[in-house]
Formats: structure tokens, sequence, C-alpha cells
């Protein structure tokens, strides 16, 4: 998802962004199978795509981000380690 214009300002100068493409919050759920149901993996990040054309991942550890994650992975009937 996009950011707000004043974090999305931010994210361009910090990590050498452009205005072409706009930097995106990114949050990744990895599903498979296992003996006992399925196995979700999720990644959460900021996404830049970077003037020189390469695109740079920016993770910053997010706890309150993670326990929403769970929250709703238990609500949805999952079980966490």
């Amino acid at each position: 998802m996009l950011l707000g214009p004043e974090a999305t300002a931010t994210a361009i100068l910090r990590y050498g962004g452009t205005i072409d493409r706009l930097p995106e919050s990114v949050v990744r759920l990895r599903i498979s199978e296992d003996a006992d149901g399925y196995l979700v993996a999720t990644a959460a990040y900021l996404e830049v795509p970077r003037a020189a054309g390469d695109v740079l991942r920016v993770v910053f550890p997010d706890p309150e981000m993670e326990r929403r994650i769970a929250r709703s992975l238990v609500n949805l009937g999952g079980t966490l380690p």
C-alpha cells in the first residue's frame, strides 16, 4: 500500500528513491502445507524503487505489526507456535 505524503517524501529522500515509482509498505504472506494443516510466514517491509533502477527493501522490526498479524491469523482459526 502507498504511504502518506510525508512518509513517502521521507523514504524518497532517505533512500535515494524516485518520484516515478513511489515507495510502498508491503505485508507478504507465504503459505505452505504441512502435516498439521498450513504454515503461514509473514514479512513486513518498505519497498523503495530507487533512481538507480534497483528496489531497496527496508525492514524495521515492528512488534505491534507482528501482534496484529498474529491476532488476525488466530481469529481465522490458526494457532501460534
